[in-house]
């Protein structure tokens, strides 16, 4: 639970920092271009190595289906090692190949642990975990929305980009999930 945490203190201190990034319109990556950008790489490490205790005390546990939290925390050491390509106010990404590395090992992240959150949410007796499990794929769905449907998204909320705000919201959903699955974890060893 302490890496998670770690992640969430580091990702609401980079809000609170002046970094000058938009959080509507730009992803919690990019701050690592940013005043403070140093931080990112913590967070993701956190969160990494702090999902591999989670799916470790999961198997200790005997809860199945953890092969999904297990690709998300290598996943996510993977995002914390590289990082991303600084994104213009205009234009497209100048591609680099750490930035290519992150943003595949980004998705793969995303994507593996809106699979695995509600199969391992089927083997655990909380509702908070269950409700969590099931918004998990939701959060993503809502990141993928923003991400390539902007101009309804743009019409609905006023903004013409809006990746930023879906992201952090799938990752908030991810990362309340991930603490109560490790708040049960501690319960039921207790």
């Amino acid at each position: 639970m302490c890496g998670v945490g770690c992640f969430v203190v580091v990702v609401v201190a980079l809000h609170l920092l002046p970094t000058g990034l938009d959080p509507v319109r730009r992803t919690v990556s990019e701050h690592v271009n940013q005043p403070f950008g140093w931080l990112v790489p913590i967070a993701g490490a956190g969160m990494g190595l702090g999902s591999a205790a989670i799916a470790l005390a999961l198997a200790r546990a005997g809860v199945p289906h953890r092969a999904g939290l297990v690709v998300w925390s290598v996943a996510m050491l993977v995002v914390a090692a590289f990082p991303a390509d600084p994104a213009p106010r205009l234009g497209t990404v100048a591609w680099t190949p750490a930035g290519v590395v992150h943003v595949v090992a980004g998705a793969i992240a995303f994507l593996s642990l809106a699979v695995a959150a509600p199969l391992i949410s089927r083997a655990v007796p909380s509702r908070a975990v269950r409700i969590l499990g099931v918004a998990a794929p939701l959060g993503l769905l809502l990141f993928v929305i923003t991400l390539v449907n902007r101009p309804p998204v743009a019409r609905l909320i006023g903004e013409p980009v809006a990746h930023g705000l879906g992201e952090r919201v799938m990752v908030a959903i991810y990362a309340a999930w991930l603490i109560s699955v490790a708040w049960w974890v501690r319960r039921e060893r207790s």
